[in-house]
């Protein structure tokens, strides 16, 4: 889903109006929306655990993260069918594209400057073999979650809040 923003002109912008050579502010520079924005499953501990990691690291707010199982988070994304995100990841580009399995694993890794260490998974001759892994892994990956958890599903896992970017502000 792309969000929209209106071009604004120096002259709509009281900083624009300023001396000091201001009138080439972007307000849209600032407010930047999300790369990607990754789906992941909020009661799947293994999940979860790989979600804070990379969330501790959407430092510029790159990727957005939402849980398809939050109906309030979900609303925007009618286009999502949450049954075929729940049996392969799934990510959306932010002009719509969607990307599945391996593809949104490497797509979040790299918007979080991080895809160096998965560039494995696209290398020509190890692609056949990621891909069967991933099948595997999806497949299996509440008794995965089991054995090295503890747990198939956690009631309520949960996404603690990003870390500030480099600016000091919330994203």
């Amino acid at each position: 889903m792309q969000q929209s923003t209106t071009p604004h002109s120096a002259a709509d912008s009281p900083v624009g109006n300023s001396p000091q050579g201001a009138q080439n502010f972007e307000p849209s520079a600032a407010i930047k929306a999300p790369q990607l924005t990754f789906f992941y499953d909020g009661q799947c501990p293994l999940c979860m655990k790989e979600i804070r990691m990379l969330n501790s690291w959407n430092t510029s707010a790159a990727v957005a993260f939402v849980n398809l199982l939050s109906a309030e988070e979900m609303i925007a994304f009618s286009e999502v069918d949450i049954d075929d995100a729940q049996r392969s990841l799934l990510a959306m580009t932010s002009d719509g594209v969607i990307l599945r399995g391996v593809d949104a694993t490497y797509a979040v890794w790299a918007a979080l400057g991080k895809g160096h260490w998965m560039a494995p998974l696209n290398w020509r001759w190890l692609r056949p073999i990621t891909l069967l892994a991933y099948r595997i892994f999806a497949r299996y990956r509440h008794q995965l979650a089991f054995l090295l958890t503890g747990q198939r599903r956690c009631a309520s896992c949960e996404l603690p809040a990003p870390p500030a970017n480099k600016t000091g502000l919330k994203n």
